[in-house]
């Protein structure tokens, strides 16, 4: 990492209050890191600043709000060098606590920039036929990420990167939209009272998200039922954006499009490293963490309920769908291309089956009555994810 991007001191925008509490809870995970703010002079200014300051400017539209237990939500996305091993929401001495472990954001932008430096993937951008083929996808049970084959080059700290700039851009921000996603997953865990639920019923705050959380016992039908609530916040904010950022002076014809299909598909990846491989079982109960596939069908069909109810026109929605198409059948052929050994290509086989399990599974969720339970401690009912579960 650059010094510009590392360690420093912190910006102005961080009030001294809020850094003093971050200081002190992440005394448990390692030194905080205070990233500057944004340079577009630097030509490295939107790799690992952007999304985290995207996220805290995000995370001051509700700053102040209170629940109806009168308490005051006070939000901050932070990073911090060790001891968390994706993302984590938490409550810490009256601070609300988006926290990533920079592990995680270096292992996630390096999974992207592999990914990209194949020329059997994402074809349509660039000139992939610079690339080598040096990368294949390992998605055993043991591991989901991406592995690179050879000695590494005297410039390559990692792996292979795009050869095209072209390429090595989307990979960025493919990278940028699962940091968002996994972002506001965290927000949504703060801002719709999650964390306060959890620690009524346990005296634990924390919420960890990452496959061995999931994978553990621990993670009841609630805690289940909690994580897709935060999944269609996230997704729905992302998505509102993304439409009207669409309709901006200057936009192209097929950018609705476009950004659909680099969101979900950056989205699926992000849930199947989560899912760690797991093999695809339809239908039964919720002993486990619900497989990508499912979640991913659950995005789909929540997103389809929230624009009928925004009315949006038919060209809209017709874009969303071809965006959201093209990334499945992205991510199948990107499966061929690295030689996969489990591919996800299934998912285009079962889509009705997969929307019958994500219906049983919902319909379970919504005997738990989450959203009453929740009404004393959300600050905010955003987008209407509260209604998700009721």
């Amino acid at each position: 990492m650059s010094e510009k991007s590392g360690h420093q001191s912190a910006s102005p925008q961080i009030p001294k209050h809020i850094k003093v509490l971050f200081n002190d809870y992440a005394a448990d995970y390692g030194e905080p890191i205070y990233l500057p703010i944004p340079d577009p002079r630097d030509p490295d200014y939107h790799v690992l600043p952007i999304p985290f300051f995207e996220l805290n400017i995000e995370a001051q539209l509700f700053k102040g709000k209170k629940n109806a237990n009168r308490m005051q939500f006070y939000p901050y996305v932070g990073l911090v060098s060790g001891g968390v091993p994706n993302a984590q929401a938490d409550f810490h001495k009256g601070l609300h606590l988006a926290v990533f472990g920079l592990p995680f954001c270096l292992d996630l932008y390096c999974h992207f920039q592999l990914l990209l430096s194949h020329p059997g993937v994402f074809r349509g951008v660039g000139d992939c036929e610079k690339e080598e083929v040096r990368v294949a996808w390992n998605n055993s049970s043991g591991s989901s990420q991406l592995l690179y084959f050879g000695p590494l080059e005297k410039h390559e700290m990692f792996g292979p990167v795009p050869r095209d700039p072209e390429r090595k851009m989307a990979a960025i921000r493919l990278y940028h939209w699962a940091m968002r996603f996994v972002g506001f997953h965290e927000l949504a865990h703060l801002a719709l009272g999650h964390v306060h639920l959890l620690q009524e019923d346990s005296g634990e705050a924390r919420i960890e998200d990452n496959a061995q959380a999931y994978a553990s016992e621990t993670y009841t039908l609630v805690r289940r039922a909690l994580e897709h609530q935060a999944d269609l916040h996230a997704f729905q904010r992302m998505a509102l954006t993304a439409l009207i950022d669409s309709k901006r002076s200057g936009a192209r014809k097929d950018d609705l499009t476009i950004f659909f299909f680099e969101m979900m598909y950056a989205i699926m990846m992000i849930m199947r490293m989560w899912s760690r491989g797991r093999p695809l079982i339809i239908g039964g109960g919720v002993s486990a963490y619900p497989h990508p596939a499912v979640r991913f069908i659950g995005l789909r069909e929540a997103s389809q309920a929230y624009f009928r109810e925004l009315n949006i026109e038919d060209t809209d929605r017709n874009a969303i769908d071809e965006g959201i198409a093209l990334a499945l059948c992205e991510a199948a052929l990107g499966d061929v291309a690295l030689r996969c050994e489990h591919p996800s290509t299934e998912w285009l086989d079962n889509w009705d089956d997969l929307r019958d399990a994500f219906n049983l599974i919902n319909g379970e969720y919504r005997g738990l009555e989450i959203s009453d339970r929740l009404s004393k401690h959300a600050f905010v009912d955003y987008f209407d994810a509260l209604k998700f579960l009721s």
